[in-house]
């Protein structure tokens, strides 16, 4: 399953970004994530409805199924004709987005960890609510990219990620110094706002760098670097919360976003790869 999920989100992202163009690649990977992140939240109490009354059976049919329905609307797609030209190989076109990839990797250990520890730091201090918490930061993850998901493409995605990491680790600094749910709760939502455009706007950067042929190699390099930070950020972090508590998960996720805005500023801007 995670096979065809990781080949299908990297298939249909090269694809969208192909038909609008380098120039919208950062409105059509928020569009994406939109939809991604949607359908999580409408799927759990699907499934959660379904398992009640149908038990497990139920939610695997469903599964299996909806991916069945999304066939006919990827053939009623136009598709984009193939090119002849040689390809860079994914370490030539990972050495051109190395830096975009670590940064990725370093802001994404906020959402692993926020993932991972959030409900233990409620449940430690004796707070309600973790999952209104969680619920924050989704809501606030959505409506950035529905507000601002073209800002990467016109202001450049180095200054929206930039400015979206400081807000990220602003959050997660939150999180972690919260002495009242109410303080825990609007740091989850400020690192939803924060994060939702760091992978749009690293992306337009990767996208930008590499020949129109390899885009789907540079975006496929780069959902790698996402899974991988968040992989990664429960074992990390888990090692602080062990030695130092809960709270120091956070500052190291925060500490992680800070490590990322650096690499993003020392990064010098190239121009747009041509078809």
């Amino acid at each position: 399953m995670q096979l065809g999920d990781s080949v299908f989100t990297t298939g249909v992202m090269a694809w969208a970004v192909s038909r609008v163009g380098p120039q919208h690649a950062g409105k059509a990977m928020a569009w994406i994530g939109i939809a991604m992140y949607g359908a999580l939240a409408v799927g759990a109490p699907i499934g959660a409805l379904l398992d009640a009354y149908g038990g497990f059976a139920a939610v695997a049919a469903l599964a299996a199924l909806m991916p069945l329905l999304a066939i006919p609307i990827a053939l009623a797609l136009r598709g984009l004709p193939g090119t002849a030209r040689p390809r860079a190989g994914f370490l030539g076109v990972l050495r051109l987005i190395w830096a975009q990839g670590l940064a990725l990797v370093l802001a994404s250990s906020g959402f692993g960890t926020i993932a991972a520890f959030l409900s233990l730091r409620y449940a430690a201090v004796g707070w309600p609510g973790a999952g209104l918490a969680l619920t924050g930061f989704g809501a606030a993850y959505i409506a950035v990219r529905l507000l601002f998901g073209g800002l990467p493409d016109r202001l450049g995605g180095k200054q929206v990620a930039l400015v979206s990491l400081a807000i990220e680790a602003v959050g997660l600094l939150l999180i972690a110094l919260a002495r009242h749910p109410a303080i825990a709760l609007l740091g989850t939502a400020i690192t939803g706002f924060g994060y939702s455009m760091v992978f749009p706007s690293l992306g337009v950067e990767a996208v930008r760098r590499v020949p129109a042929d390899s885009r789907g190699v540079a975006l496929g390099a780069f959902l790698a670097c996402f899974d991988l930070g968040l992989g990664a950020a429960g074992p990390a972090t888990g090692l602080v919360a062990s030695g130092f508590g809960l709270p120091a998960s956070f500052i190291a996720a925060a500490v992680a976003a800070l490590a990322s805005m650096a690499l993003v500023w020392s990064v010098r801007a190239r121009p747009t790869q041509r078809d």
